[in-house]
């Protein structure tokens, strides 16, 4: 009949870490401080990869972000993306993470400590308006306003900042712990000729 083409399409990285978490990093998400927000907790520190434990693993999870940001927006000048906040987030049995997006963020991602993928998971929402409301058969990506990723121990996840998204209430007995991080963008933006010229440092 014919073939249907992706038009604009919104990316989403999914990736697994090639090891395990060391001692020192779990000892760290143990003893971190944390504060009560809307359905779960986050950290007090909200710079978490800045900490000396974390250092390796703040080096993949930039290999990480430039491998999506050359993949998806493949910027022809030395743009880059810089890691901005970054902090622990702990789920227990019947707390959620709310419906949510990251404003003064281009990349979002989250790196997932301790999960189940029998009963963790994370869910994205459509941006675009919906005007009509029509029953359907099966879902697919074309039809559907909400799409759900399981998640397990050292999955990593990201995601334009501006996609919305949540975690449903926990099912499991377990303690989650996930680190979520922004990114922001750094150089040379636009050009003098346009009148769009920016610099970001």
């Amino acid at each position: 009949m014919g073939q249907i083409e992706f038009l604009f399409p919104t990316p989403v990285m999914r990736s697994t870490l090639d090891r395990k978490f060391t001692e020192v990093e779990l000892t760290l998400c143990r003893n971190t401080k944390y504060r009560s927000i809307v359905g779960n907790n986050v950290s007090e520190n909200t710079n978490i990869l800045d900490q000396e434990e974390f250092q390796d693993l703040k080096t993949t999870v930039q290999e990480h972000v430039n491998f999506f940001f050359s993949k998806t927006i493949n910027p022809s000048d030395n743009i880059q993306l810089q890691l901005t906040q970054s902090w622990l987030n702990t789920t227990e049995k019947s707390q959620y993470h709310h419906h949510h997006s990251h404003p003064n963020s281009f990349i979002s991602g989250v790196l997932y400590i301790s999960a189940d993928a029998k009963t963790d998971s994370i869910q994205f929402f459509s941006n675009n308006l919906r005007s009509w409301d029509i029953p359907t058969a099966e879902y697919n990506i074309f039809n559907s306003y909400m799409w759900k990723f399981p998640v397990n121990t050292g999955d990593i996840i990201l995601f334009p900042s501006t996609l919305h998204h949540s975690v449903p209430i926990m099912e499991g007995t377990h303690k989650r712990i996930s680190l979520s991080f922004n990114t922001f963008l750094s150089g040379q933006l636009g050009s003098d000729a346009s009148l769009t010229k920016l610099h970001l440092p």
